[in-house]
């Protein structure tokens, strides 16, 4: 069975060094650890969670379909997020 879809909402945070699909600041909703995404590197995040949390570049890479990038001045400024390298993986 194909699974079809013409909407994906692909939240990111910051980690230290690579931008991660994560939705919340912190680990403790789905992983129980108070931690910051934004003071972990991608290697212990991807270690904590077995794997669970992936690169933005990893994901944007395996995408097959057209993109719309919605910006959003309030998750920037809340994230922290450089939106230059957001774009450079498309």
């Amino acid at each position: 069975m194909e699974v079809s879809f013409k909407f994906m909402d692909i939240p990111v945070a910051q980690s230290i060094a690579r931008i991660v699909v994560y939705h919340d600041k912190r680990m403790l909703r789905l992983y129980g650890n108070i931690r910051a995404i934004g003071n972990t590197t991608f290697t212990e995040l991807s270690k904590m969670t077995d794997g669970e949390i992936a690169a933005y570049d990893e994901v944007i890479g395996s995408l097959r379909k057209k993109l719309m990038l919605q910006h959003s001045s309030e998750a920037t400024r809340r994230n922290n997020l450089p939106w230059n390298r957001l774009f450079k993986c498309l």
